[in-house]
């Protein structure tokens, strides 16, 4: 399962934003589906350990 940063339009119309785990990008479409929401885009993102951020210096 991999991590999918997702946008997508909720019932009322508003745009949301998130994170949702799965096995493929249509997957997750298929899920904001049931929930009522309309899909804009799904990517995959890269997974972290948890309590690790990315830094970046200098």
């Amino acid at each position: 399962m991999g991590a999918f940063e997702f946008t997508a339009l909720d019932v009322d119309g508003r745009q949301r934003k998130g994170v949702m785990e799965g096995d493929a990008p249509r997957q997750i479409r298929q899920q904001l589906r049931e929930q009522g929401w309309t899909p804009l885009s799904v990517e995959q993102v890269e997974r972290r350990e948890p309590g690790v951020s990315r830094v970046q210096l200098g």
